[in-house]
């Protein structure tokens, strides 16, 4: 596996290079000005310096090259901060929109429930 590409070093090599990509890209003021979710794209207003991005997928894992297959990206709003349950939320600063992750529904979804604004 590691004379095609695969092995644990290039592998770890490329996980580091895709988390570097990021830092950089997160640090530049001027690339995201909208991000849009869903099939249908509506937009959410988002300024680089209140999202994050962070290469998730085969990219985040090291398992595939640049230029092969799709990029899987996760992005974090700054501002918002998303809790699960039993967490004291009285110990979180002020300033940040909290919510409370309610997992009583289907598996691998959660319903997201504003705890303070």
């Amino acid at each position: 596996m590691t004379r095609l590409g695969y092995g644990k070093e290039i592998r770890r090599w490329r996980v580091e290079k895709y988390r570097e990509s990021d830092k950089l890209l997160n640090a530049t003021p001027s690339h995201v000005t909208r991000i849009t979710t869903g099939s249908k794209g509506e937009g959410l207003n988002a300024t680089p310096s209140n999202v994050t991005r962070i290469t998730t997928g085969s990219k985040g894992e090291g398992l595939t090259y640049y230029f092969e297959s799709d990029f899987d990206f996760l992005f974090s709003f700054n501002y918002v901060l998303c809790v699960e349950a039993g967490i004291d939320i009285h110990h979180i600063q002020g300033d940040i929109e909290e919510y409370r992750m309610d997992t009583r529904v289907h598996a691998g979804h959660c319903r997201l429930l504003q705890e303070r604004e």
